[in-house]
């Protein structure tokens, strides 16, 4: 921590240094560590939202190939019994 003051009055504020052999206002830092605070919850809410929509995505697609797959499956027995009923009606 670095203190100046300055010729408004406020005398002995605290600043951090900026690395540079300057000095940063406490605000600004505080500013800097909120807005990073900021977008990292930001980019975590984006990454959550996304990883539900891809697990949503294959979810749905997945569904969609069983539900598919189940028509086919119940296609063929109708068709079986049908032809199966047929057959038995037709004398030789």
């Amino acid at each position: 921590m670095c203190q100046i003051g300055d010729s408004d009055g406020f005398r002995y504020q605290n600043f951090v240094h900026d690395g540079f052999g300057g000095c940063l206002e406490g605000v600004l830092i505080r500013l800097k560590f909120e807005f990073l605070a900021f977008f990292t919850t930001a980019y975590t809410l984006v990454v959550a939202v996304t990883g539900i929509a891809v697990a949503s995505a294959f979810a749905a697609f997945a569904f969609g190939i069983a539900a598919l797959f189940l028509s086919f499956i119940i296609v063929m027995i109708a068709a079986f019994v049908f032809f199966t009923a047929a057959a038995a009606r037709i004398r030789f």
